[in-house]
């Protein structure tokens, strides 16, 4: 069976999403922002090549300006960790 794109990234998203759910770390964080936050690393794992064209993209739809380099380091360790 294979996975098309849209299924794959919304897979990722819920992984990643479950896994910091009840992080302490990251309880202090705005939902849209720790969206943007997941949403741009699993973009960036499945499109390298358009993830800054879909982060501007998100952050514009969300109406965010920015999301702290702290949250999304973490969430993006917390992804590569399970890769591994």
């Amino acid at each position: 069976m294979t996975r098309t794109l849209p299924n794959e990234f919304l897979r990722r998203c819920e992984w990643i999403r479950l896994s910091v759910i009840n992080d302490l770390r990251f309880q202090g964080f705005l939902p849209s922002v720790m969206v943007a936050a997941v949403m741009s690393i699993v973009s960036q794992e499945i499109e390298p090549n358009n993830a800054l064209d879909y982060r501007n993209q998100l952050m514009n739809i969300l109406n965010i300006s920015e999301v702290p380099k702290g949250l999304e380091m973490g969430i993006g360790t917390m992804s590569r960790e399970r890769k591994q």
